[in-house]
């Protein structure tokens, strides 16, 4: 058995940050806790303990070390750099990061276009010169976002090579980027620095995957959590100081009005959601130990 309190000061070391996550992890570890079903708090401390979080100073970090992985395969002259940009058309983590990896790396602003769109419209030419594009994102959770930027300009990228830069790439998305690589005849190389993969696929739950998967859904639905393994049920296990994917699974991140979460994701409408209170989750737990209690007797009357 895990001890909670062992699983925290492990997860603060292992993260190594001090920074607004860390410290809304310091403040309400135990509140979050406390929320959880007990049928899967010992699941729950195991996924802790393969949780990872990457603060800003981290990010740079690898910002730094994926150039030189790109530079011995590129030059620069045949090659511009993009975003995946927003289906809802605001600022994103691709836009941030390729921003920062832009100054850290002092290229050139004529060599990143913010809508690539625009830019082959505006310089036909120019873009016919390109032979590498160049993206930058935190993280590649199920490869879908990539296969929508493609499928929007599949006659456009013919004959261009592509290299995907992320901190953190999930390992399962690699069969998607192959078959799009494969369909488009676009070459797709992913660059990445940490890799991860299905969090219940770990040899830590064994032959137990299974029995864990219906556990978390099952008690996710109490909570009103919609997305129990995370978006395209990615299973992912990992959190950045600008946000956390949705691909993570959803305890960590999703709130509701009645659960909020440890590595709350941003959202443009929260109006419907109130942060519950110390006094009503313990009423809550209350509630749920009085009806264990009642069932647990019923059914012992009827044997």
């Amino acid at each position: 058995m895990l001890e909670k309190e062992e699983v925290y000061f492990r997860c603060l070391e292992r993260w190594n940050a001090d920074d607004e996550k860390t410290v809304y992890f310091k403040q309400h570890y135990d509140e979050w806790f406390s929320q959880l079903p007990e049928e899967i708090h010992e699941v729950v401390l195991q996924l802790l303990e393969m949780f990872m979080y990457y603060s800003q100073e981290r990010v740079n970090q690898y910002l730094f070390e994926l150039h030189p992985k790109l530079e011995e395969k590129i030059e620069p002259e045949t090659t511009l750099y993009t975003p995946l940009l927003s289906e809802k058309g605001i600022v994103n983590s691709s836009v941030d990061y390729l921003c920062t990896y832009r100054q850290m790396h002092r290229i050139s602003k004529y060599r990143v276009a913010l809508d690539i769109d625009t830019y082959i419209t505006n310089s036909p030419e120019k873009f016919e010169n390109v032979q590498n594009i160049v993206i930058v994102d935190d993280y590649c959770g199920s490869g879908k976002s990539l296969k929508t930027f493609i499928e929007g300009h599949n006659d456009s990228l013919k004959g261009k090579r592509i290299y995907y830069l992320v901190t953190y790439f999930m390992l399962e998305a690699q069969q998607l980027i192959d078959e799009i690589s494969e369909q488009y005849e676009i070459s797709i190389e992913v660059i990445y620095i940490n890799s991860g993969k299905r969090a219940f696929d770990d040899e830590r739950f064994s032959e137990h995957g299974s029995e864990v998967r219906k556990a978390i859904k099952r008690c996710s639905k109490k909570l009103k959590i919609p997305t129990p393994l995370g978006l395209y049920k990615t299973e992912s296990l990992v959190s950045f100081y600008n946000d956390t994917p949705n691909n993570t699974i959803g305890i960590f991140w999703c709130d509701t009005n009645i659960y909020f979460s440890i590595f709350p994701r941003e959202f443009e409408n929260t109006e419907g959601l109130k942060r519950p209170t110390l006094q009503s989750l313990k009423r809550q737990k209350e509630e749920r130990v009085a009806q264990n209690y009642t069932s647990a007797m019923r059914k012992a009357q009827n044997e």
